[in-house]
Protein backbone atom coordinates (compact mmCIF):
# COMPACT_ATOMS: atom_id res chain seq x y z
CA UNK A 1 0.00 0.00 0.00
CA UNK A 2 2.88 2.59 0.61
CA UNK A 3 4.68 1.59 -2.52
CA UNK A 4 1.45 2.13 -4.37
CA UNK A 5 1.22 5.84 -2.29
CA UNK A 6 4.67 6.54 -3.49
CA UNK A 7 4.17 5.87 -6.84
CA UNK A 8 1.01 7.88 -7.36
CA UNK A 9 2.81 10.97 -5.61
CA UNK A 10 5.53 10.52 -8.29
CA UNK A 11 3.22 10.36 -10.85
CA UNK A 12 1.75 13.22 -9.84
CA UNK A 13 4.95 15.07 -9.71
CA UNK A 14 6.22 13.95 -12.52
CA UNK A 15 2.81 15.17 -14.44
CA UNK A 16 3.47 18.53 -12.89
CA UNK A 17 6.79 19.25 -13.93
CA UNK A 18 5.87 18.18 -17.41
CA UNK A 19 3.04 20.89 -17.13
CA UNK A 20 5.57 23.13 -15.74
CA UNK A 21 7.95 22.43 -18.91
CA UNK A 22 4.85 22.69 -21.17
CA UNK A 23 3.59 26.16 -19.95
CA UNK A 24 7.20 28.03 -19.23
CA UNK A 25 9.89 28.37 -21.65
CA UNK A 26 12.94 25.79 -21.62
CA UNK A 27 16.15 26.89 -19.83
CA UNK A 28 18.17 25.79 -22.12
CA UNK A 29 17.52 28.24 -24.93
CA UNK A 30 18.08 31.23 -21.98
CA UNK A 31 21.51 31.24 -21.24
CA UNK A 32 23.48 31.66 -23.90
CA UNK A 33 24.88 34.64 -25.64
CA UNK A 34 27.78 36.59 -25.94
CA UNK A 35 30.96 34.85 -27.61
CA UNK A 36 33.40 31.39 -27.09
CA UNK A 37 34.51 33.07 -24.05
CA UNK A 38 31.53 34.38 -22.07
CA UNK A 39 30.65 32.76 -18.87
CA UNK A 40 27.25 34.40 -18.33
CA UNK A 41 25.22 31.18 -18.39
CA UNK A 42 27.25 29.71 -15.90
CA UNK A 43 27.15 32.42 -13.69
CA UNK A 44 23.23 32.61 -13.95
CA UNK A 45 22.58 28.97 -13.02
CA UNK A 46 25.48 29.19 -10.08
CA UNK A 47 23.77 32.25 -8.40
CA UNK A 48 19.90 30.47 -9.11
CA UNK A 49 21.40 27.65 -7.72
CA UNK A 50 22.87 29.50 -4.52
CA UNK A 51 20.12 31.85 -3.58
CA UNK A 52 17.57 28.56 -3.88
CA UNK A 53 20.00 26.91 -1.24
CA UNK A 54 19.97 30.14 0.72
CA UNK A 55 16.06 29.98 0.86
CA UNK A 56 15.91 26.79 2.06
CA UNK A 57 18.50 27.50 4.94
CA UNK A 58 16.47 30.92 5.80
CA UNK A 59 13.33 28.30 5.95
CA UNK A 60 15.13 25.88 7.77
CA UNK A 61 16.56 28.14 10.21
CA UNK A 62 12.77 30.11 10.27
CA UNK A 63 11.57 26.53 11.29
CA UNK A 64 14.31 25.38 14.19
CA UNK A 65 13.67 28.39 15.94
CA UNK A 66 9.59 28.72 15.91
CA UNK A 67 10.01 25.16 17.18
CA UNK A 68 12.70 26.35 20.35
CA UNK A 69 10.06 29.16 20.92
CA UNK A 70 6.94 26.77 20.89
CA UNK A 71 8.96 24.20 23.12
CA UNK A 72 9.64 27.39 25.35
CA UNK A 73 6.42 28.85 25.28
CA UNK A 74 5.06 25.28 26.51
CA UNK A 75 7.30 25.34 29.33
CA UNK A 76 6.29 28.64 30.57
CA UNK A 77 2.67 28.06 30.36
CA UNK A 78 3.22 24.61 32.32
CA UNK A 79 4.69 26.68 35.20
CA UNK A 80 1.80 29.06 34.76
CA UNK A 81 -0.77 26.31 35.24
CA UNK A 82 1.32 25.58 38.50
CA UNK A 83 0.29 29.35 40.01
CA UNK A 84 -3.83 28.06 40.76
CA UNK A 85 -3.10 25.76 43.82
CA UNK A 86 -5.98 27.50 45.84
CA UNK A 87 -9.03 25.04 46.25
CA UNK A 88 -11.09 27.20 48.88
CA UNK A 89 -13.38 28.78 45.87
CA UNK A 90 -16.76 27.51 45.73
CA UNK A 91 -19.64 26.86 43.35
CA UNK A 92 -19.33 28.14 39.29
CA UNK A 93 -16.49 30.36 39.79
CA UNK A 94 -14.52 27.16 41.35
CA UNK A 95 -15.41 25.58 38.20
CA UNK A 96 -14.53 27.83 35.64
CA UNK A 97 -11.31 28.35 37.57
CA UNK A 98 -10.88 24.22 37.27
CA UNK A 99 -11.63 24.26 33.89
CA UNK A 100 -9.09 27.85 33.38
CA UNK A 101 -6.16 25.55 34.44
CA UNK A 102 -7.61 22.26 32.83
CA UNK A 103 -7.41 24.61 29.53
CA UNK A 104 -3.86 25.95 30.06
CA UNK A 105 -2.08 22.83 30.37
CA UNK A 106 -4.05 21.91 26.78
CA UNK A 107 -2.87 25.03 25.95
CA UNK A 108 0.95 24.28 26.38
CA UNK A 109 0.30 20.73 25.28
CA UNK A 110 -0.72 22.26 22.33
CA UNK A 111 2.32 24.71 21.73
CA UNK A 112 4.62 21.99 22.52
CA UNK A 113 2.84 19.83 19.77
CA UNK A 114 3.33 22.53 17.19
CA UNK A 115 6.91 22.40 18.42
CA UNK A 116 7.36 19.15 17.66
CA UNK A 117 5.70 19.80 14.11
CA UNK A 118 8.30 22.64 13.05
CA UNK A 119 11.70 20.65 14.30
CA UNK A 120 9.99 17.78 11.57
CA UNK A 121 9.43 20.37 9.04
CA UNK A 122 12.82 21.75 10.03
CA UNK A 123 14.41 18.23 9.23
CA UNK A 124 12.35 17.91 6.44
CA UNK A 125 13.62 20.58 4.73
CA UNK A 126 17.63 20.38 5.83
CA UNK A 127 17.21 16.96 3.91
CA UNK A 128 14.99 18.65 1.04
CA UNK A 129 18.28 21.10 0.45
CA UNK A 130 20.95 18.34 0.90
CA UNK A 131 19.55 16.81 -2.07
CA UNK A 132 18.88 20.00 -4.09
CA UNK A 133 22.39 21.53 -3.40
CA UNK A 134 23.85 17.70 -4.39
CA UNK A 135 22.29 17.50 -7.57
CA UNK A 136 22.72 20.80 -8.40
CA UNK A 137 26.82 20.79 -7.70
CA UNK A 138 27.59 18.20 -10.00
CA UNK A 139 25.94 19.80 -12.94
CA UNK A 140 28.05 22.79 -11.72
CA UNK A 141 31.21 21.55 -10.97
CA UNK A 142 30.32 19.81 -14.55
CA UNK A 143 29.77 22.41 -16.44
CA UNK A 144 32.64 24.56 -15.08
CA UNK A 145 34.74 22.06 -15.69
CA UNK A 146 33.82 21.97 -19.46
CA UNK A 147 33.96 25.63 -19.64
CA UNK A 148 37.42 25.67 -18.17
CA UNK A 149 38.53 23.51 -20.84
CA UNK A 150 37.17 25.06 -23.53
CA UNK A 151 38.25 28.80 -22.20
CA UNK A 152 42.03 27.00 -21.82
CA UNK A 153 41.69 25.75 -25.56
CA UNK A 154 40.12 28.44 -27.10
CA UNK A 155 43.06 30.68 -25.53
CA UNK A 156 45.98 28.05 -27.16
CA UNK A 157 43.62 28.10 -30.55
CA UNK A 158 43.84 31.89 -30.67
CA UNK A 159 47.68 31.62 -29.91
CA UNK A 160 47.91 29.26 -32.29
CA UNK A 161 45.88 31.41 -35.15
CA UNK A 162 48.20 34.16 -34.20
CA UNK A 163 51.51 31.84 -35.04
CA UNK A 164 49.69 30.68 -37.72
CA UNK A 165 48.86 34.02 -39.59
CA UNK A 166 52.77 35.16 -38.47
CA UNK A 167 53.68 32.19 -40.13
CA UNK A 168 52.05 32.33 -43.39
CA UNK A 169 53.15 36.24 -43.07
CA UNK A 170 57.04 34.74 -43.34
CA UNK A 171 56.18 32.75 -45.94
CA UNK A 172 54.63 35.30 -48.12
CA UNK A 173 57.29 37.24 -47.46
CA UNK A 174 60.15 34.80 -48.22
CA UNK A 175 58.66 33.71 -51.25
CA UNK A 176 58.14 37.16 -52.71
CA UNK A 177 62.09 38.10 -51.69
CA UNK A 178 62.93 35.07 -53.84
CA UNK A 179 61.22 36.37 -56.66
CA UNK A 180 62.35 39.73 -56.58
CA UNK A 181 66.35 38.46 -56.18
CA UNK A 182 65.47 36.31 -59.46
CA UNK A 183 64.91 38.98 -61.60
CA UNK A 184 68.01 40.91 -60.22
CA UNK A 185 70.57 37.98 -61.09
CA UNK A 186 72.26 38.24 -57.53
CA UNK A 187 74.67 35.62 -56.44
CA UNK A 188 74.47 31.82 -56.68
CA UNK A 189 74.91 31.83 -52.87
CA UNK A 190 72.83 34.53 -52.18
CA UNK A 191 69.77 32.94 -53.82
CA UNK A 192 70.29 29.79 -52.50
CA UNK A 193 70.26 31.23 -48.94
CA UNK A 194 66.95 32.97 -49.87
CA UNK A 195 65.71 29.43 -51.55
CA UNK A 196 66.48 27.91 -48.24
CA UNK A 197 64.46 30.77 -46.26
CA UNK A 198 61.42 29.91 -48.30
CA UNK A 199 61.94 26.39 -47.37
CA UNK A 200 62.35 26.93 -43.75
CA UNK A 201 59.38 29.34 -44.02
CA UNK A 202 56.92 27.10 -45.70
CA UNK A 203 57.60 24.38 -43.18
CA UNK A 204 56.94 26.43 -40.42
CA UNK A 205 53.73 27.58 -41.98
CA UNK A 206 52.61 24.55 -43.26
CA UNK A 207 53.17 23.16 -39.49
CA UNK A 208 51.24 26.52 -37.92
CA UNK A 209 48.63 25.92 -40.20
CA UNK A 210 48.35 21.73 -38.94
CA UNK A 211 48.57 22.89 -35.18
CA UNK A 212 45.83 25.65 -36.07
CA UNK A 213 43.61 23.63 -37.70
CA UNK A 214 44.31 20.63 -34.97
CA UNK A 215 43.59 23.45 -32.34
CA UNK A 216 40.47 24.55 -34.25
CA UNK A 217 38.86 21.10 -34.59
CA UNK A 218 39.94 20.63 -30.52
CA UNK A 219 37.90 23.67 -29.76
CA UNK A 220 35.26 22.58 -31.68
CA UNK A 221 35.16 19.27 -29.49
CA UNK A 222 35.39 21.16 -26.66
CA UNK A 223 33.02 23.77 -27.15
CA UNK A 224 30.32 20.97 -28.18
CA UNK A 225 31.27 19.34 -24.80
CA UNK A 226 30.40 22.64 -23.36
CA UNK A 227 27.02 23.31 -24.88
CA UNK A 228 25.82 19.10 -24.05
CA UNK A 229 27.21 20.33 -19.72
CA UNK A 230 25.54 23.77 -19.99
CA UNK A 231 22.31 21.90 -21.43
CA UNK A 232 22.28 19.22 -18.68
CA UNK A 233 22.81 22.32 -16.26
CA UNK A 234 20.24 24.02 -17.69
CA UNK A 235 17.77 21.07 -17.25
CA UNK A 236 18.95 20.36 -14.41
CA UNK A 237 18.39 23.88 -13.03
CA UNK A 238 15.13 23.96 -14.19
CA UNK A 239 14.20 20.74 -12.45
CA UNK A 240 15.52 21.39 -8.86
CA UNK A 241 13.20 25.19 -9.58
CA UNK A 242 10.39 23.48 -10.29
CA UNK A 243 10.55 21.08 -7.24
CA UNK A 244 11.85 23.73 -5.35
CA UNK A 245 8.94 26.54 -5.27
CA UNK A 246 6.29 23.44 -5.62
CA UNK A 247 8.18 22.23 -2.28
CA UNK A 248 8.59 25.39 -0.35
CA UNK A 249 4.89 26.56 -1.19
CA UNK A 250 3.85 23.52 0.19
CA UNK A 251 5.78 23.90 3.37
CA UNK A 252 4.87 27.55 3.65
CA UNK A 253 1.38 26.53 3.58
CA UNK A 254 1.55 23.97 5.89
CA UNK A 255 3.60 26.11 8.01
CA UNK A 256 0.31 28.78 8.02
CA UNK A 257 -2.32 25.54 8.75
CA UNK A 258 -0.22 24.67 11.90
CA UNK A 259 -0.52 28.55 13.04
CA UNK A 260 -4.31 28.38 12.26
CA UNK A 261 -4.79 24.61 13.97
CA UNK A 262 -2.97 25.92 17.04
CA UNK A 263 -4.87 29.25 17.02
CA UNK A 264 -8.20 27.08 16.50
CA UNK A 265 -7.12 25.05 19.18
CA UNK A 266 -6.58 27.87 21.46
CA UNK A 267 -9.52 29.18 20.81
CA UNK A 268 -11.53 25.96 21.51
CA UNK A 269 -9.67 26.11 25.03
CA UNK A 270 -10.98 29.86 25.50
CA UNK A 271 -14.26 28.95 24.77
CA UNK A 272 -14.72 25.73 26.95
CA UNK A 273 -13.56 28.38 29.74
CA UNK A 274 -15.99 31.13 28.53
CA UNK A 275 -19.07 28.23 28.61
CA UNK A 276 -18.54 27.55 32.26
CA UNK A 277 -17.88 31.85 32.82
CA UNK A 278 -21.66 31.84 31.73
CA UNK A 279 -22.71 29.78 34.16
CA UNK A 280 -21.60 31.61 36.83
CA UNK A 281 -24.04 34.05 38.48
CA UNK A 282 -22.74 36.04 41.30
CA UNK A 283 -25.84 36.46 43.32
CA UNK A 284 -25.89 32.22 43.17
CA UNK A 285 -22.01 31.96 44.16
CA UNK A 286 -22.11 34.48 46.84
CA UNK A 287 -25.68 32.37 48.73
CA UNK A 288 -23.59 29.56 48.35
CA UNK A 289 -20.75 30.82 50.38
CA UNK A 290 -23.57 31.86 52.94
CA UNK A 291 -24.72 28.37 52.96
CA UNK A 292 -21.94 26.68 53.43
CA UNK A 293 -19.81 29.43 56.09
CA UNK A 294 -22.45 30.86 57.78
CA UNK A 295 -21.42 31.70 61.42
CA UNK A 296 -24.71 33.16 62.51
CA UNK A 297 -27.20 36.06 62.75
CA UNK A 298 -27.28 37.51 66.18
CA UNK A 299 -24.50 40.09 66.45
CA UNK A 300 -23.08 39.83 69.81
CA UNK A 301 -23.61 42.85 72.59
CA UNK A 302 -21.06 45.57 72.87
CA UNK A 303 -19.15 46.15 75.60
CA UNK A 304 -19.86 48.36 77.93
CA UNK A 305 -18.08 50.92 80.69
CA UNK A 306 -18.50 49.44 84.53
CA UNK A 307 -17.88 51.51 87.25
CA UNK A 308 -16.23 50.16 90.09
CA UNK A 309 -18.33 49.92 93.31
CA UNK A 310 -16.90 47.73 96.49
CA UNK A 311 -20.58 46.68 97.31
CA UNK A 312 -21.41 45.69 93.74
CA UNK A 313 -22.88 42.11 92.93
CA UNK A 314 -21.33 41.95 89.33
CA UNK A 315 -17.72 42.55 90.13
CA UNK A 316 -15.21 41.57 87.26
CA UNK A 317 -12.37 39.40 88.34
CA UNK A 318 -9.48 41.94 89.75
CA UNK A 319 -12.81 42.94 91.85
CA UNK A 320 -12.89 38.99 93.38
CA UNK A 321 -9.42 38.68 93.44
CA UNK A 322 -9.08 41.85 95.97
CA UNK A 323 -12.12 40.92 97.96
CA UNK A 324 -10.83 37.58 98.63
CA UNK A 325 -7.91 38.67 99.41
CA UNK A 326 -9.50 41.07 102.51
CA UNK A 327 -11.64 38.11 103.45
CA UNK A 328 -8.65 36.54 104.24
CA UNK A 329 -6.88 38.73 106.07
CA UNK A 330 -9.76 39.67 108.21
CA UNK A 331 -9.58 35.94 109.10
CA UNK A 332 -6.18 36.13 110.06
CA UNK A 333 -6.80 39.17 112.40
CA UNK A 334 -9.50 37.50 113.90
CA UNK A 335 -7.49 34.43 114.76
CA UNK A 336 -5.05 36.88 116.89
CA UNK A 337 -7.13 39.15 118.40
CA UNK A 338 -10.32 37.05 119.07
CA UNK A 339 -12.37 40.40 119.74
CA UNK A 340 -13.55 41.35 116.11
CA UNK A 341 -16.96 40.75 115.45
CA UNK A 342 -18.59 39.05 112.17
CA UNK A 343 -20.46 42.45 112.08
CA UNK A 344 -17.49 44.42 112.29
CA UNK A 345 -15.01 43.12 109.36
CA UNK A 346 -18.24 43.68 106.95
CA UNK A 347 -17.38 47.01 107.55
CA UNK A 348 -14.39 46.88 105.04
CA UNK A 349 -12.02 50.15 105.03
CA UNK A 350 -13.53 51.58 108.04
CA UNK A 351 -12.34 49.17 110.70
CA UNK A 352 -8.68 48.88 109.16
CA UNK A 353 -7.40 51.56 111.20
CA UNK A 354 -8.67 49.78 114.09
CA UNK A 355 -7.10 46.51 113.37
CA UNK A 356 -3.81 48.32 113.23
CA UNK A 357 -3.98 50.14 116.71
CA UNK A 358 -5.18 46.26 118.36
CA UNK A 359 -2.13 44.61 116.77
CA UNK A 360 0.68 47.59 117.60
CA UNK A 361 -0.67 46.77 121.15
Amino acid sequence: MKQIVILILRLEEIIFVYHINMVIQSYTECFWGGDLSSTYGYEALSKRNHDAKKMCQELEEYLKKRAKLEYEFSKSLSNLSKCFKYKEEIGNLEAALNQFKVELDTKSSSHHGAGVYFSKQADAIKTFKEDQTSKAKQAEDNLLKKQEAKLSQLSRTDQLEKNYKKKSFDREKAWKYLSEIDKERLPVKEIEKAKSKCTKAEEDAQKADSNYKAGVILLKNMTEEWEKALVDACQVTQELDVRRVKYLREEMWLCVNADSKLALDIDNCCEKVRQKLEKCDVMEDVNAFLKSASTGTVRPKHYTFKAYSFQSQDLDSDADSTTSSTDNYDEDCESKTGTLSKKSRLKGPKVFGTLKSQLKQ
